[in-house]
């Protein structure tokens, strides 16, 4: 009984952190997160202010194939 005992706190104290390391992980993903689509908000709203609406979907992407020679 405290052999099962002695592993049973063995394994919870090494499983633990990993869920906790894991768990601050998602946080910090979720602050980039937020933070990028932050920043974005922030552009667009400068696009707004300097041109009086927001960008279309044609401003927005960038037509690499009319820029490549022979095509």
């Amino acid at each position: 009984m405290n052999f099962f005992i002695l592993f049973l706190s063995f394994l919870v104290s090494w499983l633990v952190p990993g869920v906790s390391y894991s768990g601050s992980q998602t946080k910090a993903l979720d602050v980039e997160r937020k933070n990028d689509i932050n920043s974005i908000y922030q552009k667009l709203e400068e696009y707004y202010n300097e041109n009086g609406d927001y960008p279309t979907s044609d401003k927005l992407v960038y037509k690499t194939i009319e820029t490549l020679p022979g095509l």
